[in-house]
């Protein structure tokens, strides 16, 4: 009882971060892409392109 317990913890546990690193992964993609798009709308701005 007491073991199946702690599995079930550690598998709660690793669920959560493995969600935790997926949402970091999405935010970090998102960001990155926001400061792409400002950098090539700044040089075409900046250019006149």
């Amino acid at each position: 009882m007491y073991f199946d317990y702690l599995l079930m913890s550690i598998y709660i546990i690793f669920v959560l971060l493995k969600d935790i690193h997926t949402t970091y992964l999405t935010i970090h993609t998102i960001i990155q892409t926001i400061k792409w798009y400002t950098k090539i709308n700044f040089m075409f701005n900046h250019y006149d392109l």
